[in-house]
């Protein structure tokens, strides 16, 4: 018995090989992410300001009420702590309509797709009375420039740009919109005690400069292995509208949502980070990278 578990010296050889042939592979392995300047880990990249600073007054639109402060609990769950809850009225008359809009902002590691209409809805006990869709809005794009001359670097496509004049200090700033079309995912839900009403919610992501309608399109955006950072916002448009039997109830959701992200989308682009001027080759001196030294911790993006 012990003869049979006395170890074979002339397996020494074998081994050394193979231990060899994994710390080759390993170094040619990160060598070669090196090489290729590829990022398997991403760095958190901070707001340029909180998303609570956004207009409280945007086109026909007024806040309406107070924004909704999450508690702790809440805030966890919905893992992040960058976030806005706010609803705006036409005129700022909630008789004329409402639209409530939700933000949130992830960076760093991507996990998952956080908070959508169609989870939160279900668990809180409503129910879904149409199948999910998507809706490419039509935003008012009139006063974009399309013709900006600075390219994404993933997809070859020129940014559209906006100029956006300072409320307090009259500075024109140049915003970059995001890459591609707005396409919205659209829900519907009814409260089992309000059949007279339904509940629509519409959602969409910014990721790394380019829209994205859904979490594997989040993903492909936002988990480029040629960039150094990684972040997401989902913007979230929710309504409660009178059903009718011919379906002109969804296309005035759809025709408010048009109208408001349309006045709303560039202050938007401006609390997000920058993104051509985070894709731009790094430069050898280090001014530009203490530009993006805010304190802020990573949040894994958590589902229900």
């Amino acid at each position: 018995m012990e003869a049979s578990m006395r170890f074979d010296r002339q397996a020494i050889p074998a081994l050394f090989v193979a231990w060899l042939v994994l710390v080759g592979s390993a170094t040619a392995f990160y060598a070669g992410v090196n090489y290729l300047s590829l990022h398997l880990q991403k760095e958190s990249v901070p707001l340029r300001s909180p998303l609570a600073t956004l207009p409280s007054g945007i086109g026909g639109w007024d806040r309406c009420s107070d924004d909704i402060i999450l508690s702790e609990a809440m805030v966890e769950e919905l893992g992040t702590n960058k976030y806005i809850d706010r609803a705006y009225a036409i005129d700022g008359e909630p008789v004329n309509g409402v639209l409530r809009v939700h933000l949130a902002y992830y960076t760093g590691i991507i996990d998952a797709v956080p908070h959508i209409p169609e989870r939160c809805w279900a668990a809180s006990g409503l129910s879904q009375t149409l199948p999910s869709s998507h809706y490419e809005l039509e935003l008012d794009t009139s006063n974009w420039n399309m013709d900006s001359g600075v390219i994404n670097t993933d997809t070859g496509q020129e940014y559209p740009t906006v100029e956006l004049e300072d409320p307090i200090t009259g500075q024109v700033e140049t915003v970059h919109m995001p890459i591609g079309s707005i396409k919205m995912r659209l829900t519907e839900f009814q409260d089992p005690a309000k059949p007279d009403l339904r509940m629509l919610g519409g959602y969409f992501f910014i990721a790394n400069g380019r829209s994205a309608s859904d979490a594997m399109s989040v993903r492909r955006a936002a988990f480029n292995m040629t960039d150094k950072y990684s972040y997401y916002c989902k913007v979230q448009i929710s309504g409660t509208i009178e059903y009718d039997t011919n379906g002109r109830y969804r296309q005035s959701y759809l025709e408010q949502c048009e109208d408001l992200i349309s006045e709303l989308l560039p202050h938007i682009m401006r609390k997000l980070p920058d993104w051509p001027r985070l894709e731009a080759p790094e430069p050898s001196s280090d001014s530009t990278v203490s530009l993006w030294t805010e304190e802020q911790p990573i949040h894994p993006l958590l589902g229900t």
